[in-house]
């Protein structure tokens, strides 16, 4: 249902968005007392009460992978003793510190969002000083059940991405040696919790030519771009379902039916280099819905919000869903094992790193903070190791006397 007025604030009414996050707080807190659940509303908390994820398994064994369980396991055990910890002992007073591992699960709101952090500072140490385009590539309706039951079309999905980009500048400019980066990161559900795949792109305002000096790019032409994207990624559907008639028919509507392409959404400039990176990372370690957007809990429904823009307005919605239809929208966002979300192309790729460390040279004159840091050091099971602990009671050194980690979950 559509909210009042007041949760459709325009571009000028700051104060609605100030009253926004603290107005839904008031209403959760005022539904969570009525209702006797007082505890924290988060996606794990829901998932752990009342056994509803072990119901749940349960009820669809055989069903769920076993990657999908490890994941959700991993969350429900976050900084718990039984997922694995490290124990100090003090050099002077003999006190003892123990310190409960993280379990860096791929729905795990709390570890997600350090995980994030810290993978942000590094990227951005490793990403241009020069303005980025952000694009929005999306498809239609008609297309998502086929990208739900074959994520093997995920990677083409990113693939066809930047051949697209790639036709395009390089058409533009008629070359076909320019070297351009880009950052696509795919993101598979919606604000609502439905399956929506696209793609949402960095690209640099700039290309490298084939003498090896950067050359400024700022227009994109929008209705070739949008045909070009259409026609690539109904190419590469058709190509792999090469043998099913139902397929053919589908990719040969969607031609006559969008006729001016597929919708590309790229208004949007950035030119802080943090903040690309930022936009980016979000989506390594981003559960499909943030905790703070839960509204209410009464142990068979959940109650969310959501919003949409629609021609610059945005619009807030509210949904309700039962528990079991909640967990499943909530953990078939879980992308495959050793599956990439974000990828990276032309001169940001493996292979362009030599070729971005000169054009830092040519932009900045010198590498400056812009070195390219190694990931922090980790133990054999990834689990960051801490140096140096001090006491909180004589703030003497504390030493590492004895380390365990569950291997069932890696």
């Amino acid at each position: 249902m559509t909210l009042p007025k007041i949760f459709t604030p325009n571009n000028n009414d700051n104060l609605c968005y100030l009253l926004i996050p603290i107005i839904f707080t008031l209403i959760s807190i005022i539904i969570s007392q009525k209702t006797g659940y007082k505890k924290i509303l988060s996606v794990r908390n829901i998932f752990a009460d009342n056994d509803n994820w072990e119901r749940y398994k349960s009820a669809r064994s055989g069903i769920i992978s076993d990657w999908v369980i490890k994941n959700v396991d991993k969350m429900l055990k976050c900084q718990n003793s039984e997922l694995g910890y490290l124990k100090y002992e003090c050099e002077g007073c003999k006190k003892t510190k123990t310190i409960k591992l993280s379990c860096n699960s791929r729905i795990c709101g709390r570890c997600g969002r350090r995980y994030t952090d810290n993978w942000s500072q590094i990227l951005a140490k490793e990403i241009l000083p020069i303005p980025h385009r952000h694009f929005i590539l999306t498809m239609p309706a008609e297309l998502w059940p086929i990208f739900e039951k074959d994520t093997d079309l995920w990677k083409l999905l990113l693939d066809t991405v930047q051949i697209t980009f790639k036709n395009v500048v390089n058409w533009k400019r008629n070359n076909k040696k320019l070297k351009f980066g880009l950052i696509c990161a795919l993101h598979i559900y919606g604000n609502d919790l439905k399956f929506n795949p696209h793609a949402h792109v960095i690209i640099t305002e700039g290309y490298m030519d084939k003498y090896g000096k950067w050359q400024k790019h700022f227009y994109f032409n929008y209705n070739s771009m949008r045909r070009v994207w259409q026609y690539n990624i109904l190419k590469g559907i058709k190509n792999k379902y090469r043998n099913d008639n139902t397929i053919s028919v589908l990719v040969n509507e969607m031609f006559q039916k969008y006729k001016n392409g597929f919708v590309i959404d790229g208004k949007r400039r950035i030119s802080n280099v943090k903040e690309v990176a930022k936009y980016i990372i979000r989506y390594v370690r981003h559960p499909s819905i943030a905790d703070s957007r839960i509204q209410s809990y009464d142990g068979k429904e959940v109650q969310f919000r959501y919003k949409r823009r629609v021609d610059g307005i945005i619009t807030y919605y509210e949904k309700i869903m039962k528990v079991e239809d909640f967990i499943e929208a909530i953990i078939k966002f879980i992308p495959p094992k050793n599956f990439k979300i974000i990828r990276y192309y032309g001169i940001y790729s493996r292979r362009g790193k030599k070729k971005l460390r000169v054009l830092i040279d040519q932009l900045v004159g010198s590498y400056g903070s812009l070195r390219f840091y190694k990931y922090p050091s980790k133990s054999k099971k990834g689990h960051k190791i801490r140096k140096i602990i001090n006491c909180s009671i004589c703030g003497g050194r504390m030493k590492l006397i004895e380390t365990y980690f569950n291997r069932d979950y890696g």
